[in-house]
Parts: structure tokens; sequence; C-alpha cells
């Protein structure tokens, strides 16, 4: 049998239901995965929500952006795994199962040795700040570089990339955070509240990058802090969308809208873009699967460390209490679910 986390309509934590279900068998090109880890992200809730981008109206529907797990089943004419193959994907929607089917060419190679939990961390958080960092930004060592949110999931990994990477790291973020992100080697942080954050933030001087993921309200602020040749990625909007729990035009196309507009502003100046990463995997699939590869033998050497909190998939009660937490923001690093107890 199939256990799965699902919806029946967009809305409140209490919508979550675990369903037991049969498993399905896979068609042409297909695997069927046991999953052992799959994701509990911000980005989850706005799945759950509703507001997530382009999300289609379509009952029920399984949460899960994605997964690490091992291969059960293979379909016909898969021949590029075997069983018993630890891989893993971004899916988007439908990890949050104990057996998940899909497509095998969308698939990447996991490491024995790395934790479920670790190793699922990478997928989204972990990737969206390497591709920003590396990708969009093109940041090299000894660069400084400007993070919004640095306590969050993708900023403090982003922190952690700069410390292995040898990049000087200026923060924003709650003042209960400081101790932990300059125990990671952070020298300046800045409490995001502070009437005064724009004249501290330069008096550190001017940045080779700057990743803004609070608010379309600040990206205009984040890009005049920029050297002449520097970089703002911007890369959401959860300012936006905290405590929101249901679907309104009002949020899913105006805040959308302002971000397009602030965006399409300043490329007439210095470089600016804004990072999605359902879009970058889909318009350079070979970046994705070299990044994850990079990212996964950095965690397998020790190169890099996770900072993840784990929960076990039957407690339906610990997973409605973490979607709300995620809701109200201040989750540090990651929660990933684990299936295997």
């Amino acid at each position: 049998m199939n256990l799965r986390l699902q919806i029946s309509t967009f809305g409140t934590e209490q919508n979550l239901e675990l369903i037991e279900e049969k498993r399905k068998k896979p068609s042409f090109g297909e695997v069927e995965i046991k999953v052992e880890a799959s994701s509990l992200s911000f980005t989850d809730t706005l799945l759950r929500r509703g507001i997530y981008p382009g999300m289609k109206k379509e009952f029920p529907l399984t949460l899960g952006y994605d997964f690490i797990g091992r291969v059960e089943t293979l379909g016909d004419g898969v021949t590029d795994w075997k069983i018993g193959d630890r891989v893993g994907a971004l899916t988007i929607k439908g990890a949050n199962s104990t057996f998940v089917v899909h497509s095998s060419k969308d698939l990447f190679y996991v490491p024995d040795a790395v934790k479920a939990e670790e190793a699922e961390s990478l997928i989204l958080s972990w990737m969206t700040a390497y591709q920003m960092m590396f990708r969009e930004a093109n940041v090299k060592a000894n660069n400084t570089i400007l993070i919004h949110g640095a306590a969050g999931g993708v900023g403090n990994a982003i922190v952690r990339l700069a410390q292995y990477y040898s990049i000087n790291v200026v923060a924003t973020a709650k003042t209960d955070d400081h101790e932990g992100l300059k125990k990671l080697g952070v020298k300046n942080c800045f409490d995001y509240k502070d009437t005064t954050l724009r004249q501290k933030l330069n008096s550190v001087g001017c940045y080779d990058a700057i990743f803004d993921g609070v608010s379309e309200n600040n990206f205009k602020k984040s890009y005049k802090l920029l050297k002449s040749d520097g970089t703002l990625v911007c890369f959401g909007f959860s300012a936006k969308v905290k405590n929101v729990e249901k679907i309104t035009p009002k949020i899913t196309l105006l805040s959308l809208l302002m971000v397009l507009k602030t965006v399409v502003f300043l490329f007439t100046h210095k470089k600016a873009k804004f990072y999605d990463i359902k879009r970058a995997k889909v318009s350079q699939p070979y970046w994705f699967k070299e990044d994850i590869t990079v990212l996964l033998d950095l965690l397998n050497t020790n190169k890099i460390k996770t900072q993840v909190e784990t929960i076990p998939f039957t407690d339906l009660k610990t997973i409605r209490a973490n979607h709300k937490k995620l809701t109200m923001g201040g989750v540090k690093g990651r929660i990933s679910i684990i299936h295997n107890q």
C-alpha cells in the first residue's frame, strides 16, 4: 500500500490529510521509487495554500517538492537505472508519498553514504543558493555578497556555500539569528527591522552580488547597494505571502507583476535577475544535474554541512504544526520528512 500527504482544497494546514491507497505501476519510461525523505519547505506551503505561481486547481493534490529514495520497480523501456539504485528528483508536487512513480530521465544519482534528509535538503534550498551564486551572479572567491533573510533555508545555504568558497558575507536577519550566523563566519549581521539598516549596509561598502527573497518592495533598495558591475538576484516574495492561507488574485497576480516590473526597471541600469528553480530546471536541465552532482559530492566528502530538522511521515500532527510554522516564517535551515521510521 501507499501513503500520501494530500489536500482536497486549498487552505490551512488543517486541510492536510494522510490517505492510504494502492500502489501505482510505472508506465513506459517510468520507475517506482520507495521514498526515504521528502520535502517540507516554505514552497510546499505555497502549494498547500494555492498561491504557488501557475498552480492549477486539481484535487486531490499530493504535496512534496522533492524526494530521495530507492528504485523499487522498473517500467518498460527503462535501461538507465536498476532496482535498488538510490536516486532523487525535483518533482514540484507528489513527493510526500511512500512510493513515487516518476520519469526515469528526470532522476539523479544519490551516493549511499549520505543521509537521506541531508541529500533531500540540497534539492531545493541548496540548489537555489548554488545556481543563484554561480550560474546567475558568477560570484568569485573574496567577493562580498549581501543576503537578505540569511537564516532561512536558502539564506542558510548561501552562507554555508560562501564559507566553503571563501566569499565574504553580509547578512540581514532577526537579531535572535545573529549568533548562529556569526558562528558560520558572517562578520556583519544586521537586524532587518533596523530603521537605519540602509545606512549600516552602506557603511560596509558596495556588493558584488545581493540575494533578496524577502519582498519586491526591497528590490530597488538592494539594487542601489551594488557595485557598478554587481548583480542583484531576486528569488521570491516571502513577505507578501506570510500568514496568507488562501489564494487571492491580488497576491498571485499583482505581486508577481510588481516583481517583474521592478526587475524590468532594473535591467535599464545594472544587472538584475529573477531566479525560479522550476524555470531554471526546464531551460537548463544539464545544469541542474551538474550542479546537484557537485553539491552531493561536497556533502559526501564533508566539505559542506546542512542544517536539517526531521519529522516522521506518519506524524500528521507534527507535519501540520510545521506547515503552520513555515507559513508564519522564522524557520532556521530546512525541515525534511523521513519515511522509513
